[in-house]
């Protein structure tokens, strides 16, 4: 992974922490980045991986907003 997307990856994870401050929406949270992550990172081994870093990024403020 591009060392900018990590950067910016690591700046909506932290808002997104920040903004569950139930402990249940939390472990929730982290749970659905860690698949979402695994999944996207599954995707990005192929030939598209231009494509799926940027889906990570989309996916990640989405999951960000709801909480």
């Amino acid at each position: 992974m591009n060392l900018k997307i990590l950067k910016r990856f690591n700046l909506y994870w932290s808002i997104g922490v920040l903004r569950c401050t139930n402990v249940r929406r939390e472990r929730i949270f982290n749970a659905s980045l860690a698949i979402l992550f695994k999944r996207v990172n599954d995707f990005t081994i192929g030939e598209s991986s231009f494509l799926g870093k940027y889906i990570l990024i989309i996916l990640i403020i989405i999951i960000g907003k709801r909480y």
